[in-house]
């Protein structure tokens, strides 16, 4: 677990991913770059809790049990 910076963009809030982990869960393209038109999904779970899932093929990944409210 790592610290970032929050920076603005624009008036959008942005905040960087490091791409040894995107590389990890397979993310990246062959040439370790993130694909053209990748799309991830982002939740707000609390007061400043917020969780970003990897969106394939149009399927958002599961959220970990110990994150789920059931």
């Amino acid at each position: 677990m790592g610290l970032r910076s929050l920076s603005d963009d624009n008036g959008t809030a942005k905040v960087s991913l490091d791409k040894s982990d995107l590389e990890l869960d397979g993310v990246l393209d062959e040439d370790g770059e993130v694909p053209s038109g990748k799309r991830v999904h982002y939740q707000r779970l609390g007061e400043g809790v917020y969780v970003i899932r990897d969106v394939q093929d149009g399927e958002v990944a599961d959220l970990p049990a110990a994150l789920r409210s059931e």
